[in-house]
């Protein structure tokens, strides 16, 4: 009996000891590991649809050699430009390096484990203009190459990258999240995300324009040109860019708006009342704010006939709408200047008279005039006939 509870015993730890080694190698396997052509190292672009990103830029990474390698080597410099980068499904734009690119002629004396920090340094190829601003990135990576010995010499064999918190995946590029993370608030993969943001500004006071310009005009005999009519422009700010919106609202006949504050806009929509010939201008914004304009025709009760106008637009518009509707355009994407124009019309026919018309008049007046005398003519020829 002893000795088969020594057996069972034997068997027990051996169990645990397999388990144990099975552990350790599930928890090797979970520290993301590539190879000198799977690791990858990505760089993301932040700009947003419609914003124009200058051409020329180029992005520069070093990865410079911590103490304690088994051999002496160089910084390693790597540049992505922007000319190269394609858009992702979330429309950021991303470059990537694998690490057979990043250390193609770098020669590792001995085998070995080499480690480096990687770093992203300034972005060259461009001068900001006006309004434009380029948010670098500020991560630190530490990259772990794993040399190993070949018969040709020595070569990379695996790949680890660590952000000093996290090991992270260097195999796979993924979709980058707008603020560079995943949904648990880190980094993703070996990746550097820079944010590029461009804000307009038009506050010309010469021509009384804006960046966007909304205008109002009314026609017809009988319409209402002092009625202030309820209009929202609704806008989507940029991702990349989430700057200040500012408008204006110009009286009619305004060509110097120097003496007109700016208005900072609170949020979407943008509520304004504008007559004949007023405008709402917006005289800042961030390039790719998406943007989009309605009037409220609905709301226009205090109006007398106020279900018979009608109104157009002279741009993005896909006809007249119904007497009395609302009317909308469809969402667009400011790249540059742009302007729309709301026309309401009340036309002639829209307004039945129901009593006298003072057009009428001279002409009521000669036929009461000739009745009169007709009157007066058979009233003498009796009087005459009547004294014969």
């Amino acid at each position: 009996m002893k000795k088969l509870n020594k057996f069972f015993a034997v068997l027990v730890a051996l169990a645990m000891m397999a388990t144990l080694c099975v552990s350790m190698a599930f928890a090797a396997d979970e520290v993301p590991t590539g190879t000198d052509k799977t690791a990858k190292m990505v760089k993301y672009l932040q700009a947003g649809d419609g914003v124009e990103v200058p051409e020329g830029m180029t992005f520069n990474f070093t990865l410079t050699p911590l103490a304690g390698n088994p051999a002496e080597v160089d910084t390693v410099e790597v540049a992505i430009p922007f000319s190269g980068m394609t858009k992702d499904a979330n429309g950021d734009y991303i470059g990537s390096k694998t690490i057979e690119e990043i250390f193609t002629g770098v020669t590792f004396a001995k085998a070995g484990e080499y480690k480096f920090t990687a770093d992203e340094v300034a972005t060259t190829g461009w001068t900001a203009a006006e309004g434009e601003t380029l948010v670098e990135d500020q991560d630190t990576f530490e990259v772990h190459l794993y040399v190993k010995n070949t018969e040709n010499g020595t070569a990379i064999d695996k790949v680890t990258v660590s952000d000093g918190t996290d090991k992270q995946d260097p195999t796979e590029i993924k979709e980058k999240a707008d603020d560079g993370q995943d949904e648990n608030g880190k980094n993703i993969g070996f990746s550097f995300t820079n944010t590029f943001k461009k804000d307009l500004s038009d506050d010309n006071d010469n021509d009384a324009s804006g960046l966007i310009d909304l205008e109002k005009k009314v026609e017809g005999t009988y319409a209402d040109k002092t009625y202030k009519f309820n209009f929202d422009l609704a806008y989507e700010l940029p991702a990349a860019n989430e700057s200040d919106v500012y408008y204006k609202v110009l009286p009619k006949g305004t060509t110097d708006a120097s003496g007109i504050t700016a208005v900072k806009a609170t949020g979407s929509p943008i509520n304004v009342k504008l007559a004949d010939g007023e405008k709402l201008i917006i005289t800042k914004a961030p390039q790719g704010i998406k943007w989009s304009t309605t009037e409220n025709l609905s709301k226009a009760t205090d109006l007398q006939n106020h279900e018979k106008y009608q109104a157009t637009v002279d741009k993005y518009d896909a006809g007249a709408s119904e007497p009395g509707a609302d009317h909308s355009t469809t969402q667009q994407t400011l790249s540059e200047k742009d302007a729309v124009k709301y026309t309401n019309t009340l036309e002639d026919t829209d307004v039945t008279p129901t009593g006298i018309l003072v057009n009428n008049l001279p002409y009521i007046a000669l036929a009461l005039v000739a009745i009169g005398g007709l009157v007066a003519y058979v009233v003498v020829r009796r009087r005459n006939a009547d004294e014969a």
